[in-house]
């Protein structure tokens, strides 16, 4: 190549490869001590293409990279707005790279690269854009020579080179012809396995969109392609072998010849899958705690209800009482009484459920299991709940058909998991149906079943049944009540005897709650 193409090649490399917003290449004039422009590629850069008109002239030691040429000594400058020595283009920057161009301690150029962001070429840039300027001044060395054969080789070797340069400043490299066809595409490891890209030379970059890829931002990419844009940033996916999916971030340049005739595009992309799948978890935990904070919300809506009724019972009937209006020994005074009475009991198993969950978060219930008949715990637990058939207008009938079967339990929490399950039962059935209790055995379980003719549960409320405080609805007019905490509790409590508390249940025919526990033999007198 002649010293023009040289250098327009250097600019066109250094911008595609290193991913910079320009770059400038200055050749030094001796005879005039002054350093020209003579390359240069960025925005507002090359109004012509591939000929400077009107090109800038720097006198040696004038400006950043005047300086840079009297001391042959690279630089970075963070922020331009800082130093005085900084002559403005006609777009203003905020950092500068420069390095010389040096053959034998002669002064060959410059290469320049300025930025609108501050702060932005970093130590390995400068390394990688010295070894680049070395690189380039060995070819214009050769040049000046006028070699034969030699020279081609060594240019070659120095191509080659920047080549490698190129791939260890991204994941890929490649590029595209004037059909936008891939012409090289680098390959590249992922995961530590090799990921082979030699299926895409050939293809067209237009027919390659991504799987499930927004169709406007395709289609803008497109029109960028076609009308021989640059990009940077561009991110897509693509679906590995295994299943698993890459994400990557692409860059790119369009490639003009010295006629203005557009050539292709150079570019490289990166792997940021790392980067996407944490900014993915990132949102997951964000939406876990909005759906925490909703279900907190409701939680006190509810709580908020389940103690203001109670209170308002207690407080009126008290409030009668206490004037008077009912004598403490009439029919009606000892129905107030007992109505407060009522609404203590509920208060207290409000408060017992907010212990228990303490307890259970905190990893600090007690469990004392002895042998137990589970048949006979069922029939005690159901005689002293009839309060809850009365209360829902439901008939529990528990089939006695198995008269014992032993199991590890500590007969309160059982008790507790049970008349959970039962009240639950009573308060989503309809009036006037029935709530079927039942136990079945294997030679290793025990399974206690409460199953209910209410409405059921949709499929989208299935996996939060068991959370705490929820509830399929968590309104003030509902008239079922409860604080949302009690199946979640009765979960724990079976886990914490070796049970397991499971359901099945189809909208508009009912609800089957199951507790599971190991079976044992009967003790021995």
């Amino acid at each position: 190549p002649s010293k023009h193409e040289l250098v327009w090649y250097v600019a066109r490399e250094v911008v595609a490869r290193l991913g910079f917003s320009d770059c400038v290449v200055y050749l030094f004039d001796e005879e005039k001590n002054i350093l020209r422009q003579s390359a240069a590629i960025g925005e507002n850069k090359n109004p012509v293409l591939n000929e400077i008109r009107n090109p800038l002239e720097i006198p040696l030691g004038k400006g950043i990279t005047g300086h840079v040429a009297q001391t042959r000594t690279p630089l970075i400058i963070d922020d331009l707005a800082e130093n005085d020595r900084y002559i403005p283009d006609i777009v203003a920057a905020r950092s500068e790279i420069c390095v010389p161009l040096l053959a034998d301690e002669r002064l060959l150029g410059v290469i320049d690269s300025e930025d609108p962001q501050p702060c932005r070429f970093t130590q390995e840039h400068l390394d990688i854009l010295t070894t680049v300027a070395a690189m380039a001044s060995a070819k214009l060395k050769l040049l000046e020579q006028d070699k034969t054969l030699e020279m081609h080789e060594k240019l070659q070797e120095t191509e080659s080179r920047f080549r490698d340069f190129a791939e260890s400043a991204s994941d890929w490299y490649w590029e595209l012809d004037e059909n936008l066809c891939y012409t090289v595409l680098s390959s590249a490891t992922v995961d530590g396995e090799q990921y082979d890209t030699s299926s895409f030379i050939g293809k067209s970059r237009l027919d390659l969109k991504p799987e499930a890829f927004d169709d406007k931002l395709w289609q803008s990419h497109v029109n960028d392609l076609k009308a021989g844009r640059a990009f940077r940033g561009f991110i897509q996916s693509r679906v590995l072998n295994d299943g698993s999916t890459l994400w990557v971030s692409i860059n790119g340049k369009p490639i003009f010849n010295h006629d203005g005739q557009f050539e292709g595009y150079r570019g490289t992309a990166s792997d940021i899958t790392a980067r996407i799948e944490a900014e993915q978890e990132l949102l997951k935990a964000l939406d876990a705690a909005k759906i925490a904070n909703r279900a907190k919300s409701e939680f006190l809506a509810t709580i908020s209800h389940e103690l203001r009724t109670p209170l308002t019972s207690i407080k009126g009937a008290l409030g009668l009482l206490r004037g008077g209006v009912v004598e403490h020994n009439s029919d009606d005074g000892r129905s107030l009484l007992n109505m407060a009475v009522r609404n203590c009991d509920t208060l207290t198993e409000l408060v017992n459920d907010f212990l228990d969950y303490e307890k259970i978060i905190a990893g600090k219930m007690t469990i004392n299991s002895t042998p137990q008949n589970i048949v006979e715990l069922t029939r005690n637990t159901l005689d002293a709940s009839q309060g809850f058939a009365r209360m829902y207008s439901v008939n529990f009938v528990f089939d006695e058909s198995i008269t014992a079967a032993w199991a590890h339990v500590d007969v309160g929490r059982f008790n507790q998991i049970l008349r959970n399950l039962i009240s639950n039962a009573a308060k989503f059935s309809p009036e006037n149906s029935t709530v079927e209790i039942y136990i079945e055995t294997t030679n290793y379980k025990i399974r206690t079943s409460v199953k209910d003719f209410g409405m059921g549960i949709a499929e989208e409320h299935k996996q939060d049944i068991f959370d705490r405080f929820t509830q399929i609805d968590a309104s003030d007019s509902r008239h079922q009540g409860g604080t949302g905490l009690g199946l979640a509790i009765s979960k724990a409590l079976a886990e914490n005897m070796n049970g397991e508390l499971s359901f099945e249940s189809s909208v508009g025919a009912g609800s089957t709650f199951y507790l599971d526990l190991p079976r044992i033999e009967p003790p021995t007198a």
